[in-house]
């Protein structure tokens, strides 16, 4: 979420779990970027940043205590354009119960609960190729939860060997970027 809408100091360190889930992305043949803590935390810049890379997905991570700005930061995202997927994942849409994961997140399209390294491609894969519309290939990925006809589906988790994982994106989470500890 963006970081001025989040009411505590963001951590000082790179998220590896972006690395992780950029590095998954990028090795399926997709160009990712991340924008960490340590960027500016500006609603304004972030709606620049959106209209200049023009993407057409989103992902975030959530922690419960940041659901607001998650909340906020997809109203952001889809008042720049209304076709951007959004996709959440992290501890809140792990933990939450299913039935509530659309209502604590609202606009969001896509949720993962557990480790998404494998799912994320598939679903990417999925929206290149179909186009985003929703049918039976979404109950094949790992950990999604989606909206079929109103309903929500949620697909088993999968756990994975995080030793089966590519290294983090290192050249986009920037370690020179982040203070020293």
């Amino acid at each position: 979420p963006i970081m001025s809408y989040i009411a505590d100091l963001p951590p000082i360190l790179q998220d590896l779990g972006l690395g992780y889930l950029a590095a998954s992305a990028r090795n399926e043949g997709h160009t990712v970027a991340i924008r960490g803590w340590n960027m500016s935390s500006s609603p304004e810049d972030y709606v620049s940043y959106l209209k200049k890379e023009r993407p057409q997905v989103v992902a975030m991570k959530v922690f419960t205590k940041d659901v607001g700005a998650a909340v906020k930061t997809i109203e952001t995202i889809k008042s720049v354009d209304p076709s951007i997927t959004v996709i959440a994942g992290g501890p809140h849409p792990s933990a939450a119960p299913t039935d509530e994961i659309f209502e604590d997140l609202n606009g969001v399209d896509f949720v993962f609960r557990g480790e998404a390294e494998a799912g994320l491609p598939m679903l990417l894969r999925h929206l290149e190729n179909l186009k985003g519309e929703c049918n039976d290939s979404l109950k094949d990925i790992p950990g999604l939860v989606w909206k079929n006809n109103g309903s929500v589906i949620a697909n088993n988790v999968q756990f994975v060997d995080v030793n089966h994982f590519d290294l983090p994106t290192w050249d986009l989470l920037k370690p020179s970027e982040y203070p020293a500890l």
